[in-house]
């Protein structure tokens, strides 16, 4: 049988805060859980460590930002006008 941990344990695991959790839930981000009863969730254990095993990095964000500012920098004219066109929806 597949563990369940409560919101707690899964935030202890993830090293976030519970509040963290329960905002992702509204929002639909974050790793799967499942609905317990009326006022509980738990998450699958198994589920937790294939979300955080689906989001290895090799740079944090401000890290990606300024390589992107890099890469616009040395990016030629006329890719730049490219990628400024807008794309129609």
């Amino acid at each position: 049988m597949a563990e369940i941990l409560t919101t707690d344990q899964a935030a202890a695991l993830l090293a976030l805060g519970r509040s963290t959790l329960e905002k992702w839930r509204c929002t639909g981000a974050g790793p799967k859980f499942i609905k317990l009863g009326l006022r509980r969730v738990g998450y699958h254990k198994s589920d937790l460590e294939e979300w955080i095993a689906a989001r290895p990095r090799r740079a944090s964000t401000s890290e990606t930002k300024h390589l992107g500012a890099n890469i616009e920098r040395n990016r030629p004219a006329s890719l730049k006008e490219e990628l400024d066109e807008e794309i129609p929806f």
